[in-house]
């Protein structure tokens, strides 16, 4: 249920943060900024969809509920493949209108959004600074290449070949995930025009990249693209009630795949593990996966993830920025098994840094992954690496840094909106 809007108290700044929940992650990162800036004594209100609440604790700042959420890409093949956008003009109509009745209702001072891409444009109708919070290695300034899944209408020519394939046809990609925003930025007179779908991603006045600094190389450093360090968040859990007898002989695979990976994902990991000298803590539906599990497995629905990935010596999940910082944050290694290229590109970055190894889709198989994970174990440089960002975590306080963020954004509302050109 949606949280009564109180009037504004005083003059304290207000922020609207707006949450599209097309994966948790777009989710947590809005909640968790909104918790250190009410903690700071400002004035929150989070707008979301309501179908993450049970994993958060209770939030002590107004909530407005959307009425334009999507729950997942519509077509998820074509989707991680780059073919079709993720919202079409219409869609995002849908979203301004709402956008704007949430301005008019709320009366922020500074409005921050992630992956709600009409919000910037609300944003400057009403005069107000916006702020977008993206993945640093989905900026347009990210030294790496935009990557995809090979799309399902390739001939099967293996993973890295089709991925070069397509990307070589990248200029209509990106016309084809710009198109609809360009139309929408016409036809409310705007004379903007995205070349890149980074572009579309960083549209805000601030953007905010929730990573290590160190993580992601950038080719270029914006002063208005701001690294915060990582989202320190862990879903509300409690331990199960085997936490305590997990066997200590062995090392232990925390298995985090989201719900927005292919269904069949986290079996095909279980029976990859089945047999291995390795305990296994994985989230997930036991009803689903409790035929691919071995004896060595261990299920919950739901865990704190950040406890799971300190108690691992090695963490399974989809290699989406969120999930792998968590595991990163407390030393913890990571093997990715990414579908999205937003994870396909954070993946990259972990990879090279030397904390993590990444299995593409094409290749993910029940060999390849008990490989990796066999091979990861077997060298402490992983671990190494993943150590040094755990000892970066400690210095970098993402809720701090953000706020400050948000300061500028306030100081700088006097002056006229201006969109960042690329």
């Amino acid at each position: 249920m949606s949280t009564p809007l109180e009037p504004r108290a005083g003059a304290r700044p207000r922020v609207l943060l707006v949450a599209e929940a097309v994966t948790l992650s777009h989710v947590v990162r809005p909640d968790f900024f909104a918790r250190g800036l009410h903690a700071s004594g400002y004035d929150v209100v989070l707008a979301c969809d309501s179908r993450y609440d049970h994993l958060f604790e209770p939030r002590p700042f107004p909530v407005m509920r959307l009425r334009s959420s999507i729950a997942s890409p519509s077509d998820p093949s074509a989707a991680r493949s780059g073919v079709s956008p993720l919202f079409d003009h219409a869609t995002l109509e849908r979203y301004l209108r709402e956008d704007e009745r949430l301005i008019r209702a709320v009366l922020p001072d500074v409005v921050v959004g992630d992956m709600r891409h009409s919000l910037p444009l609300a944003a400057r109708k009403q005069g107000i600074r916006s702020i977008s919070i993206l993945d640093a290695a989905f900026s347009p300034f990210a030294a790496i290449g935009l990557e995809v899944s090979p799309p399902p209408y390739l001939p099967p020519v293996g993973a890295g070949l089709g991925a070069a394939i397509y990307n070589a046809i990248q200029p209509l990609g990106h016309l084809i995930h710009t198109l609809p925003t360009n139309e929408l930025m016409q036809a409310h007179g705007q004379d903007v025009r995205y070349r890149t779908v980074q572009e579309v991603f960083a549209a805000g006045d601030y953007v905010v990249h929730p990573d290590f600094p160190e993580l992601v190389p950038m080719k270029e450093r914006r002063s208005s693209h701001r690294f915060v360090g990582p989202v320190r968040w862990s879903a509300k859990a409690n331990l199960p009630f085997w936490w305590d007898s997990l066997p200590r002989d062995r090392p232990v695979v925390f298995l985090n795949i989201s719900s927005s990976s292919p269904s069949g994902l986290p079996g095909l990991v279980l029976r990859a593990l089945a047999s291995m000298p390795v305990t296994v803590v994985a989230i997930a539906d036991p009803r689903r996966v409790v035929h691919a599990a071995g004896p060595n497995a261990f299920l919950a629905e739901t865990l704190p993830g950040e406890v799971a990935a300190a108690r691992a010596d090695l963490t399974i999940s989809n290699g989406g920025n969120t999930s792998a910082q968590q595991s990163l944050a407390v030393g913890t290694p990571v093997l990715a098994l990414p579908t999205y290229p937003e994870q396909l590109m954070f993946s990259r970055c972990l990879e090279g840094a030397g904390a993590g190894l990444r299995i593409v889709p094409g290749d993910q198989t029940e060999a390849a992954i008990a490989a990796a994970v066999a091979k990861m174990l077997a060298n402490a440089s992983y671990a190494t690496a993943a150590r040094r960002f755990a000892e970066e975590a400690e210095r970098l306080d993402a809720q701090v840094l953000f706020n400050a963020v948000v300061g500028e954004a306030l100081a700088d509302q006097g002056q006229r909106w201006r969109h960042a050109r690329f």
